[in-house]
């Protein structure tokens, strides 16, 4: 399923729970610092790909994600992570997306949307203006409103420090 997005340059698949995962192939980021492990937990299936933005400052670079799919998937949500810093209001300091397609904070989880619909949203939302809805970094969003070049300086320099190479 999710070959589809890497079919059409949207996404580079680097790990797969169906392949062994080999810790010491994770792609190095353009700086090469490392990344912070996160814990495994028995019961999720794991993904990492890597988002492929289209448009400026995010487009010099692809961002490493881990989607976590627990046992009761999918009747019990996703959980997408950013393990690449970036610089973005709909993306908190953690690295923490919203996954599913909410019109707002309070709606529940919608347990017909599709994993690869959800790795689209999350792209759609980098390369689009923030929605106010799905602002989860307060500071950020802000200075994108009333700073947007200090903002674009930003997100600029940790996509080059941060980001990974697109191929």
């Amino acid at each position: 399923m999710l070959e589809c997005l890497e079919f059409e340059n949207k996404i580079i698949i680097d790990v797969n729970p169906l392949k062994p995962f080999d810790n010491q192939k994770v792609p190095p980021r353009f700086n090469n610092t490392t990344i912070t492990q996160r814990l495994d937990a028995a019961d999720m299936y794991r993904f990492q790909v890597r988002i492929l933005p289209q448009t400026e400052p995010y487009c010099r670079a692809s961002f490493l994600i881990e989607i976590r799919l627990p046992q009761e998937y999918p009747f019990k949500e996703p959980d997408i992570m950013f393990l690449d810093p970036i610089y973005h209001p709909s993306i908190d300091e953690s690295g923490k997306y919203c996954s599913c397609k909410r019109s707002n904070r309070d709606e529940s989880y919608n347990l017909l949307t599709m994993l690869v619909e959800m790795i689209e949203d999350l792209i759609c939302t980098i390369d689009n203006s923030p929605e106010h809805h799905r602002n989860h970094n307060y500071e950020c969003s802000v200075e994108y409103q009333n700073d947007y070049q200090t903002f674009y300086g930003k997100a600029l320099e940790l996509t080059l420090s941060y980001g990974r190479p697109r191929d």
